[in-house]
C-alpha cells in the first residue's frame, strides 16, 4: 500500500571564510565525517569514488570546457586517482593548483579580448558553431585555439546583435563599418566584464574552487547532497519559510549590467526607510564584515551578499535616476514570503469547486511546532467550504517540495487515522510516519494536480492521497524524488532536520 521510502542523505551547511586553506580542511574534514556517519549509504574512499570526483570537480570549475587547455588537464589528472588519498590523510592544499590555473587561463583570455578590441575582425570565409548543449565540449588544444574561441565568440555576438537592432540585412550590409565599431567595443566590454564576475563568484577563485570541490564530494555520493555556504543557506531556508529576516529587497541585473532594485517587500526595512525606490541602481555594500562593488558583478553574488545570514545591518549606496547618489543604512527585520503564500479561489460553474495552489511545503523554521502550509491550508478550505463547495483542486504544479513534517501534516488532515509513509534511515528500523489525529477536514471529492517539476514533499502527499483512495491525481510524471534531506551546519550542534 505505502510506495514511499525516505532515505535521509545529508544536506550541509557551511560557513564561508577566510583563512581558505584551513578553513577548507576543516570543511572537507567534516564534510567527510558527516558523510561517513550520516549519508544512508556512503561511498567508500577509494581509487572509484577518486576518479569520479575528479570528473565532477572539473565539470563544476570549468562546465563548458572554456578555460582549462589539454594540457592543463594532463597537468591535473596527477590527482584522478590520489583524492581519496588527500582526503584520508588530509591534505587539502590540492586545490591551490586548479584556482592558480583557472585564474591565469581567466586572465589569459581578458586579454585576447583586450587585443580584439584593436583587431579587426575577418567576417568572410565559413566558420562553424555548436548548438547541442548535451554535446561533449573538448578542451582546448593549444592557446591558438583559445584566441580562435574568443574570436569567434565575439563576431557571433556582434552579428547577433546587429539582427536584432535591424533585421533588415541590406540597412546592416550598408553601413556594416559603423555599426560594427560601436557593437564590438560593448560586446568585449560585457565578455570581460563576465569573466570579472566570474572571478569574484563566492569571495575569490580560491573560495570558488573549494567550493567546488566539496559540491563535487557531495554530488558523487548522491544527486540530492550539495555544499550550501551561509548565504546559499539562508535563501534556501528562505525557499522553505514563511518569514525570514530580510532587508526587503530584490534586486536584478540590466542589460547595462547595472544591478537594480527590482522589488521592495511591503513592510520591509527598505519598504519602511522610505528612501529606496523601484530600479534604484545599487552601486555598493558595505556591512561591518566585508563590502562589495557591483560592477561587473553577478546579481547572484549581489543575492548572496544581502542575504548572508551574518549581516544583520548594511550600508547601500545607491543611484537614484535623478543622478543623485545617496548611501543609506538598513537592518534587516522580519518579513513574510509572500512567494510562500498559498492562494485559494472559488471556481464556478454547474458545480461550485474550490481551488487551492500551494507553491512550497514552507513551514515555520524558528519553532518545531511552528505553523506552515499545512495550517494556511486548513483556514482556506474552511473559508471555501463556506461557500458550499462540491469538490477541491489542489495544484502542487512547479512544488518542488519542502518540508516534510508540513506534508505529513497535511497527509493527516485528509485521512482519518494511520500511517502515511515509511521512513527508511541508516543504522535505525524503518519507521512509520503516521497521522496522530483523528478526523478529516474535507471529505468530498478531490482532484490534485502535478507535473514534472511536483517533486519530494509534493510526492510524498500525492501519493499518501493516492493510497488512501482520497484523490485522484492528474498530470505527467512527477520528478520522482524518493529522499528528504537533513540540513546540517558543521560547527553548530542543532541540526535541522526537514
Amino acid at each position: 500500500m505505502f510506495r514511499i521510502f525516505l532515505f535521509l542523505l545529508c544536506w550541509c551547511t557551511l560557513y564561508a571564510s577566510k583563512a581558505q586553506n584551513l578553513n577548507f580542511c576543516s570543511e572537507l574534514k567534516k564534510i567527510n565525517t558527516i558523510v561517513e556517519t550520516k549519508h544512508y549509504q556512503p561511498k567508500p574512499l577509494n581509487d572509484s569514488l577518486a576518479k569520479g570526483v575528479f570528473g565532477l570537480f572539473l565539470d563544476e570549475i570549468d562546465e563548458r570546457k572554456r578555460f582549462f587547455t589539454k594540457a592543463d588537464i594532463e597537468l591535473f589528472k596527477k590527482d584522478e586517482l590520489q583524492i581519496d588519498d588527500y582526503i584520508k590523510n588530509k591534505t587539502c592544499d590540492f586545490t591551490a593548483l586548479y584556482a592558480q590555473v583557472l585564474k591565469q587561463r581567466i586572465s589569459d583570455s581578458k586579454q585576447i579580448l583586450e587585443l580584439l578590441r584593436e583587431q579587426p575582425l575577418d567576417y568572410s570565409g565559413v566558420d562553424s558553431l555548436r548548438y547541442n548543449a548535451d554535446k561533449d565540449y573538448s578542451y582546448f588544444k593549444s592557446k591558438a585555439s583559445v584566441t580562435k574561441y574568443w574570436n569567434k565568440k565575439v563576431r557571433f555576438k556582434i552579428l547577433t546583435k546587429l539582427v536584432e537592432n535591424d533585421s533588415v540585412i541590406e540597412h546592416i550590409s550598408s553601413n556594416f563599418t559603423t555599426l560594427e565599431t560601436s557593437i564590438k567595443q560593448k560586446i568585449i566590454d560585457n565578455e570581460i566584464c563576465l569573466l570579472n564576475e566570474l572571478e569574484s563568484s563566492k569571495g575569490s577563485i580560491e573560495n570558488f574552487v573549494n567550493a567546488a570541490f566539496l559540491n563535487a564530494f557531495l554530488k558523487y555520493q548522491d544527486p540530492n547532497s550539495i555544499y550550501l555556504s551561509n548565504s546559499d543557506k539562508n535563501l534556501f531556508e528562505e525557499s522553505v519559510s514563511n518569514s525570514q529576516l530580510s532587508f526587503g529587497i530584490k534586486t536584478i541585473k540590466k542589460k547595462n549590467g547595472d544591478i537594480i532594485i527590482a522589488n521592495i517587500v511591503p513592510g520591509s526595512s527598505a519598504f519602511k526607510h522610505g528612501g529606496f525606490e523601484i530600479n534604484d541602481v545599487i552601486i555598493s555594500l558595505k556591512s561591518t564584515k566585508a563590502s562589495l562593488d557591483t560592477y561587473c558583478t553577478s546579481n547572484e553574488t549581489v543575492t548572496s551578499f544581502i542575504n548572508d545570514g551574518n549581516i544583520k545591518s548594511m550600508a547601500f549606496k545607491i543611484k537614484k535616476q535623478s543622478g543623485q547618489i545617496k548611501t543609506l543604512k538598513l537592518t534587516k527585520s522580519k518579513v513574510n514570503i509572500e512567494g510562500n503564500s498559498i492562494t485559494g479561489y472559488l471556481l464556478e460553474g454547474d458545480h461550485t469547486i474550490g481551488y487551492i495552489n500551494i507553491p512550497s511545503f514552507y513551514t515555520d523554521l524558528e519553532s518545531l511546532n511552528g505553523l506552515g502550509v499545512s495550517n494556511d491550508v486548513a483556514k482556506q478550505i474552511y473559508k471555501l467550504q463556506r461557500a458550499k463547495i462540491a469538490g477541491l483542486i489542489i495544484d502542487l504544479r512547479f512544488n518542488g517540495g519542502g518540508s516534510m513534517k508540513e506534508a505529513a501534516d497535511l497527509s493527516g488532515m485528509f485521512i482519518d487515522r494511520g500511517p502515511v509513509a515509511i521512513s527508511k534511515v541508516r543504522d535505525i528500523e524503518n519507521y512509520t510516519i503516521r497521522d496522530p489525529n483523528r478526523g478529516t477536514i474535507f471529505t468530498k471529492p478531490i482532484i490534485i494536480l502535478v507535473d514534472q517539476f511536483s517533486a519530494s514533499a509534493s510526492e510524498f502527499f500525492a501519493s499518501a492521497m493516492q493510497d488512501y483512495n482520497v484523490a485522484i491525481i492528474i498530470g505527467s510524471t512527477t520528478h520522482g524524488k524518493a529522499t528528504s534531506q537533513i540540513i546540517l551546519p558543521v560547527g553548530t550542534s542543532n541540526p535541522l532536520v526537514l
